[in-house]
């Protein structure tokens, strides 16, 4: 417990607890993953799917259940640990239990940290996956490239491959 040096009541909600708004992110260890809240049931249940695409029913621990400051919605990025010792059945889904619920900022020290295939979380979250599309082009081959384009504007009459002349290009921002 601290100890009230300054005294008055206003002192005592200084607390160690209250000051600081560290938080450390949790990584998956052995026999945890990432997964994406897909539908939330009721008793302390929901459904995720996994980074490995693998649909799991989840266990909302009790730690979990009456949290206020931590809301567990769909599409919210969570650690779970399957339960291993639970028989798998076919037509039974895989059970897991809830370990870490990640905030938008936690999502992003994770994809910074961690190197894993986080395209699936994101499709499923309905996040749109960054693509570098790089074209390695020597010289020459921009150049014919560039000479094949001019051909067939010339071949239409001014008008490029849609059909439209460059004279006729309507800026949105003057509208």
């Amino acid at each position: 417990m601290v100890i009230n040096k300054k005294g008055g009541n206003k002192q005592k909600g200084q607390a160690r607890k209250h000051t600081g708004s560290f938080s450390k992110l949790r990584i998956a260890v052995e026999g945890e993953l990432y997964a994406v809240v897909t539908k939330i049931l009721g008793n302390g249940m929901c459904y995720v799917q996994g980074i490995d695409d693998t649909k799991r029913l989840c266990i909302i621990r009790g730690k979990f259940r009456h949290r206020h400051d931590i809301e567990l919605k769909i599409n919210t990025w969570v650690l779970v640990g399957p339960r291993e010792w639970e028989k798998i059945t076919p037509n039974k889904d895989n059970t897991c239990d809830l370990l870490e619920i990640y905030s938008d900022s936690d999502k992003d020290r994770l994809k910074t940290t961690i190197d894993a295939h986080w395209n699936n979380l994101i499709i499923k979250t309905g996040g749109v996956v960054e693509t570098h599309n790089i074209d390695f082009v020597s010289d020459k081959d921009s150049e014919y490239i560039n000479m094949i384009e001019q051909q067939i504007i010339d071949a239409n009459d001014g008008k490029n491959a849609i059909g439209v002349k460059e004279d006729d290009w309507i800026d949105v921002d003057d509208i």
